[in-house]
């Protein structure tokens, strides 16, 4: 062998070993701490090792029947919440999960599971607001899963494309401009008749209606003192709103969804939602407090109060709005 044959492999020897301590870094940078620890211990400088030590412990094991079962479960598991709306980037997500497992499956060793059956199990794992997306889908009858999902792919963003609105919400921020109660109440249900969703004569009784003023018309017992931790907040009601809204985040006692990608259409035009979250709210029930979790809560930075909706209380907990029936609160 001459020298340069010899001056070769030592230049490649060399890059290689660069190549790998490299690999090592890149492993590291995207390793949660407690496990770099562990790699470093273990396999400092060595890339190709401890990648080799990441698959043999995290990754799916050729024969094994532990990781296959473990597998095909995570394959029919459900990853949208089901009391969320349609959603692209939950749908893709959802995709995204399943061929993930899909070919965690094959690299156990397996067949993978067949088209049809995978049609099935993304089918059955969507929410009931994807119900008749999934219809038409299903009646295209699409040979593999990719086919099936690029249809409800574009059904979902035509469907979120059309709505105007997507939530019937309406703004309270006219009301609040006004310091005196009754013109508030008055402001509000000027907004709601110019969207054309008060063609009735509505009579708001600042005694029933959402507590407006603390000046009633009649004396009314003191209230009881609300529960300590608790947020004193004023609150529209409103029979037409489809959720609750909120104006804060630290109203919501647990927080769903961080970031939605969806937007209210209100009187000040489109208003984007902050977040979405699940609210304990304390209502006054005769001379006590008594607690309601209400789901699917709005924030809407501005809105400047609580609306409550009927909907959602009638819906969850079988409340009977006298607005309900003829259009007058009346205490």
């Amino acid at each position: 062998m001459n020298q340069s044959a010899i001056d070769d492999a030592k230049k490649a020897q060399e890059d290689w070993d660069t190549d790998n301590m490299q690999l090592y870094g890149l492993l590291v940078q995207g390793l949660p701490t407690w496990l770099v620890t562990s790699v470093f211990n273990t396999h400092r400088n060595d890339g190709l090792k401890a990648l080799e030590s990441l698959r043999n412990s995290f990754d799916a094991n050729n024969g094994d029947g532990g990781d296959h079962a473990a597998h095909l479960a995570k394959l029919q598991s459900r990853t949208i919440d089901g009391r969320c709306d349609v959603s692209e980037d939950d749908l893709r997500k959802h995709f995204d999960m399943m061929m993930t497992q899909v070919a965690a499956i094959q690299r156990t060793g397996n067949a993978s599971v067949s088209e049809a059956t995978l049609i099935a199990f993304y089918d059955n794992a969507l929410p009931i607001s994807y119900t008749n997306m999934r219809q038409h889908a299903r009646r295209a009858k699409h040979a593999t899963l990719i086919a099936h999902h690029s249809d409800m792919m574009s059904q979902v963003r035509a469907e979120v494309n059309a709505r105007t609105p997507a939530v019937n919400a309406f703004t309270a921020s006219a009301a609040a401009a006004h310091k005196d109660p009754q013109k508030a109440a008055d402001a509000y249900v000027a907004v709601l008749r110019g969207l054309g969703l008060m063609s009735f004569a509505c009579y708001l009784d600042l005694d029933a209606y959402a507590d407006l003023a603390r000046t009633t018309r009649t004396p009314r017992p003191a209230p009881p003192p609300p529960p300590e931790g608790t947020i004193a907040a004023t609150s529209f009601v409103d029979s037409m709103a489809t959720y609750w809204i909120v104006e804060f985040r630290n109203y919501l006692y647990t927080i769903t969804n961080d970031a939605p990608k969806f937007t209210i259409n209100t009187a000040n035009g489109a208003v984007p939602v902050e977040a979405v979250g699940v609210a304990l709210v304390y209502l006054r029930v005769g001379d006590s407090w008594e607690c309601y979790e209400i789901p699917n809560v709005l924030v809407l930075p501005g809105c400047g109060a609580t609306l409550y909706s009927t909907r959602v209380m009638r819906n969850e907990f079988g409340f009977d709005h006298q607005i309900d029936h003829d259009g007058c609160l009346d205490s």
